[in-house]
This record gives C-alpha cells, structure tokens and sequence, in this order.
C-alpha cells in the first residue's frame, strides 16, 4: 500500500551557526575552546536530512561520538523506514502482520496509538492509505482539481483507525486488509530521542541532534542554547523566530511542508477523521520534554482548533507551542521559548 518513491519535503527548522562539517566551534569562549571542541555529522534519514552536533575533548572524540550517533540512526531507520523494502513498517504494510518485531518498534506503535486516544483521533499512523489515495489521484493525467471521488475516501476510511491494530511484544497486526502504517509524524522524533538517549548513556553532555525534528541535550559547551530558527511558513526562505533549547526537543508541521496539487488546497496533513486536509493551521511548533512528543503533538495540533490545542496541552509539563493561524496571526501558548520578534 505504501509508496516507495522518496517524496520531498520542506524543512521547517534551521539550526543557527552551525559549524559545518567538522571542526572547532569559533563561538566559543576562549577558556571553554581549548576543552571542548565541536564536529557535525551529516546524513539522511527517513527521507530527511540529518544533522548531529556534539561537543568532545577533541575533535577525534566529537567525532566517534557523532559516529556512534549515526549507527543508531541507521539501526532504527532500518525498522521504521517506509522506503526501504526490507524495514519492519515496510514488511508490516506489505504482508498486514510482524512476527518477533523489534522492542523500538512495539514501543513506538504503543506510543503512537496512546497519542490516537489522547487527540480524539487527530494523530492516526493508519494514515497511509489515505496518503495513497490523494497522492495516487492527483499523479493521473488531467487530475480532477477537487481531488479524490467522496465515495473513494469514505471507503478508504474504513481503513483509518489505530484501534484496529493488535499489537504485542510477539506481532503486530491489522485487522483489516489495504490498511497501512506511516510513522512519518513520529518516527524522526522518536529516533532523535534515542540517539540523544545514546549520547548520554556515553558521558556526552552537549549534542544536538536534528533528524527533521530536534532534540537537544544540555546547551552549547559555552552554555548558552543551541539557536534553531524556525522558518516563516509564508517565505520558507527566511527564519521567522528564533528558539533556544537546551535539554527540549522542538517539531514543526506545516500544511506547507507537501502539497499534493499546485494551488495547495490538498496537502499531508490529512485529517483521519474526514479523510480531508486540515484546514485550521498553516504552521505549528511544539517544544517538549522528548521529540517524539513534540513531534506528534505538533502533527495533532495542525489539525486541531486551539480550544482543542490548549485542552491537550494540559495533559503535559512543559509543552508549549507556537501557532500560525491560516489568516497569519500567530499564537503562543504554554512556555514556548521562542524570541516573538523574530
């Protein structure tokens, strides 16, 4: 059901005066420089770029560290990954079932369904078929502008629903045939949480790690915040706010982020209730404890109208969001760490 061609998307944040590829940090003080250095991994990830800096005694040992951080990468990608054949989503969506699958794996679907009940179906990983739908519809040739047959959808609905799938520390299963999983709204926080996890079971306490979604652990050597810019969703080109984190996590969602059609009135973020594009926000950001966290709640909230919004932020310490409203008003809510000047 999934489609294995690697779609393309916009990236919503920036990380502000990185480093590049390796090497010492100019930033820092000069007592603090000569202990500590910086070096940046660079890679793909679940068809995002990745990036990882971590601060080391020397540039050798920064490096092993962004090493070590990036096999974690490739070990989770290998499970979570909707383009690569062999990966468990992909084995699970082609046969509907996973015998003995992964701990990460049943972790992450647990996860993922408990976020399903706590946003009243606004976050769905069974989206997939959906996704499948729109995108199937809109690559035919003279594609009706009003997208996909109102028949088609409410049939492929059917398929929507994370309660309908069993999932056990021996299987995982559908419990119906043509439904899929997308970990696209989750899977990147959830693995930048584990490589920060990784980094501080080694004794590393600066690192940033940027999978699509960030997670920060500790701030900069200098012990200032590590400095992400969120990009303005009316000019991706420029950085709208600025943000420092140190030891939080930030995601952003965007109905921006993919369009299926020129004029972008159907994008990803599809509704699992309706089977529509979310018509309530252009842009959401969420701060959190963990990335995967953030990351779902920020798929949720692009959904959701904010009395719905502020109702699942109550659930949570220290959650907070940044909103941009369809008509470009932006919202903060909860401790968002965000410079609103921009």
């Amino acid at each position: 059901m999934s489609d294995q061609s690697k779609v393309s998307r916009r990236r919503f944040l920036k990380v502000v005066g990185a480093v590049g590829v390796a090497g010492a940090s100019s930033s820092l003080p000069a007592f603090a420089a000569s202990a500590l250095v910086s070096y940046v991994w660079e890679g793909e990830a679940l068809g995002s770029d990745v990036t990882i800096e971590v601060y080391g005694s020397s540039v050798e040992q920064a490096k092993q560290h962004a090493e070590k951080a990036a096999r974690e990468i490739k070990r989770l990608e290998a499970m979570f990954s909707l383009y690569d054949a062999s990966s468990e989503l992909s084995r699970l969506n082609g046969a509907g079932a996973l015998e003995r699958p992964s701990p990460e794996f049943v972790e992450l679907m647990h996860f993922s369904k408990e976020m399903t009940l706590l946003s009243n179906g606004a976050f769905d990983v069974t989206v997939q078929p959906l996704w499948q739908l729109y995108h199937d519809h809109f690559t035919q040739e003279r594609a009706p502008a009003q997208g996909p047959d109102e028949q088609a959808v409410l049939e492929t609905l059917k398929l929507v629903g994370s309660h309908q799938i069993e999932v056990t520390d021996q299987r995982v299963a559908y419990g119906k045939t043509g439904m899929a999983v997308t970990l696209n709204g989750v899977g990147q926080g959830f693995i930048a949480d584990k490589v920060a996890a990784v980094m501080r079971e080694a004794g590393v306490r600066h690192v940033l790690v940027n999978t699509g979604e960030l997670v920060a652990l500790g701030p900069k050597a200098d012990k200032t915040p590590w400095r992400v810019g969120i990009l303005n969703p009316k000019n991706p080109f420029q950085v709208g706010y600025t943000v420092g984190l140190a030891d939080l996590a930030l995601a952003t969602s965007g109905a921006y982020g993919f369009e299926f059609d020129q004029e972008g009135r159907h994008h990803h973020l599809l509704d699992p209730r309706t089977g529509k594009s979310a018509r309530e926000n252009l842009s959401v950001s969420v701060s959190a404890p963990s990335a995967a966290l953030a990351d779902a709640l920020s798929t949720s909230f692009s959904i959701l109208p904010l009395s719905e919004i502020e109702r699942l932020m109550q659930r949570y310490d220290r959650v907070g969001a940044l909103v941009t409203r369809l008509d470009g008003t932006t919202v903060r809510l909860g401790a968002f760490p965000v410079n609103l000047e921009g």
